[in-house]
């Protein structure tokens, strides 16, 4: 479903303005994947980029949400965030391209991606 929350560049600067914006994590869509994008609510292609991105409301912390969002739509908001972009995480060898990370940001990731991988398959069984 399209989310025109995040759709253009006013869109994302009010964003940037209004949240908390925390990236989780960025990897790619896989074979046997099926992503969509809550930006276009169109699904990713194969080897697309895209991250988990959470938010949370500056004003109310305790309005918090989790986005799938395409990686150019996402690194746009990081830099209006003036977050810094993540290495691209790879689930299947389980380690990340580049700079370390602390181990509790990897296992959370690994658990985020592990999971998505067997909902993926399971789908498709």
């Amino acid at each position: 479903m399209k989310n025109d929350k995040f759709y253009g560049l006013k869109a994302r600067i009010t964003i940037a303005e209004n949240f908390f914006v925390i990236p989780i994590l960025h990897t790619c869509v896989f074979k046997f994947q099926k992503i969509i994008t809550e930006c276009s609510g169109k699904v990713l292609e194969e080897k697309a980029g895209y991250y988990l991105i959470k938010l949370i409301d500056k004003k109310d912390k305790t309005n918090e949400s989790m986005h799938y969002i395409a990686r150019n739509t996402a690194e746009n908001l990081l830099t209006l965030a003036s977050k810094p972009k993540l290495k691209l995480f790879n689930p299947i060898i389980d380690e990340f391209e580049g700079e370390d990370a602390d181990e509790s940001t990897i296992a959370i990731m690994l658990l985020i991606s592990k999971k998505k991988i067997y909902n993926s398959i399971k789908e498709i069984f």
